[in-house]
């Protein structure tokens, strides 16, 4: 048995009318505390893998284990204080941040939001910093600090596992390192398995201590730093890269 928190098993899928699979008996393991970069090229089917682990689409074969148990086998209440996941381009609702983070109680609310509910609404927004936003609206914030909002909502849902879609895209470099500061900083002291989706290989680097390379649904490698060499990064991407070290931090750097 596993010690991972977030474990995929012999997992295929394949999207209908098509007749290969994707992720071919893929495997992973995602332990606690923990982050995981999936990174590809445009259209290697990062979001579905991510959908398949979230438990949202169901894999031809194979299975997805939350602390050993079945995620699909789950109720959908249960599988929701297992598994928060972020996706991309959510609609901002005209609500204000506190109620926006509430929603994330819904898995463990029955009839009236109780004190705890309310407690746990006031740790989140504590641990992204944004108290003095509880009572703003949402469509009145920064791209970063409505990420932030949704991260805080998801941290609300008290998960195992903390699944999040290009969480930093469109925002500009100040807030892309705020909010991966944020993730990693909950990541950390909440004990998450942590799986997203970036673009930015060089975010990866600095942030995350575990890595997935996807090309046209084809796992090139995964593991630790280590996994992140010239030529693997090169071969995801269709173009050649060298990693380097500047200042002791390793760098992506794309070669003409």
């Amino acid at each position: 048995m596993s010690d991972a928190t977030l474990q995929a098993t012999g997992l295929s899928y394949a999207y209908r009318g098509v007749s290969h699979n994707v992720f071919d008996s893929f495997n992973l393991d995602v332990c606690a505390g923990s982050m995981l970069a999936v990174l590809g090229n445009n259209g290697a089917g990062k979001s579905t893998l991510l959908d398949l682990l979230a438990g949202i689409s169901k894999p031809k074969t194979g299975r997805v284990s939350v602390s050993g148990e079945n995620l699909l086998a789950m109720t959908r209440r249960k599988a929701a204080r297992r598994v928060a996941y972020v996706t991309q381009q959510q609609t901002v609702p005209y609500l204000k941040v506190y109620d926006q983070v509430l929603l994330g109680r819904r898995p463990h609310i029955t009839w009236n939001v109780a004190e705890r509910d309310r407690k746990a609404v006031a740790r989140c927004l504590s641990m992204l910093r944004l108290e003095d936003f509880a009572d703003r609206f949402c469509d009145e914030l920064s791209g970063g600090e409505r990420q932030k909002v949704l991260v805080a909502r998801a941290l609300a849902q008290e998960p195992q596992v903390l699944i999040l879609d290009e969480p930093t895209s469109a925002l500009d470099p100040k807030n892309q390192i705020e909010v991966m500061t944020a993730i990693r900083s909950v990541t950390r002291s909440e004990r998450f398995a942590t799986v997203l989706v970036l673009h930015d290989i060089n975010l990866a680097l600095r942030f995350c201590d575990r890595f997935m390379l996807i090309r046209d649904g084809r796992v090139v490698t995964q593991g630790g730093r280590d996994a992140m060499t010239d030529e693997a990064v090169s071969e995801t991407y269709g173009m050649r890269f060298r990693i380097v070290d500047i200042d002791g931090a390793s760098v992506a750097v794309p070669c003409a």
